[in-house]
């Protein structure tokens, strides 16, 4: 329990215990913009070509799913995003940050990431029971087990190398601790 003079110095007395908040990024303060469900490579590069025809004040960009062949297979869709890597030097010579949708899941029946779902369930890297069970694309990751941990941002590696700043983070409201 923390207590202070002044209800705004409390603040000050959280950072030091937990560390005060490293420096960020300008663009993440700025609108962001997305479209549900994106229909490919084309239309995303249409998005942005748009926004800044339009001038609009728009510093980032998510794609939202489906984009990959898989729910998490941490690739881009072969027939709907034919070049990602000139999609994203577009992207930055008109001035955005890129974000991609996420889960916490690797989806156990996908053609690319049947093979990452097994290689997971091998090595113990899903989380243990407590769940309640209805995720759709098999159990979450367990991101307080460092190997999991490891393994998943080795993943994650081919998309920061063409610039992917972030994550929309979804799903995984339906774990539920102590449900089973």
């Amino acid at each position: 329990l923390l207590g202070a003079d002044h209800p705004l110095d409390i603040t000050g007395l959280y950072y030091d215990i937990t560390g005060r908040p490293g420096p960020y990024a300008p663009w993440a303060l700025g609108p962001w913009i997305w479209r549900d469900e994106v229909a490919g490579q084309a239309l995303v590069e249409a998005d942005l070509q748009t926004i800044r025809d339009l001038d609009l004040a728009t510093t980032g960009y998510w794609i939202d799913r489906p984009y990959a062949t898989d729910v998490n297979s941490f690739d881009f869709k072969a027939g709907d995003y034919e070049d990602p890597e000139a999609m994203f030097a577009l992207a930055s010579s008109l001035g955005f940050a890129m974000a991609l949708w996420h889960t916490p899941y690797v989806d156990s029946d996908g053609v690319l990431s049947g093979a990452l779902y097994q290689e997971a369930d091998a090595a113990g890297y899903f989380a243990p029971l407590g769940s309640t069970g209805i995720y759709k694309w098999g159990p979450p990751l367990d991101f307080t087990n460092p190997e999991a941990m490891s393994w998943w941002q080795s993943l994650l590696e081919p998309y920061r190398a063409l610039g992917v700043v972030g994550y929309k983070l979804d799903y995984a409201e339906e774990v539920v601790t102590g449900v089973n």
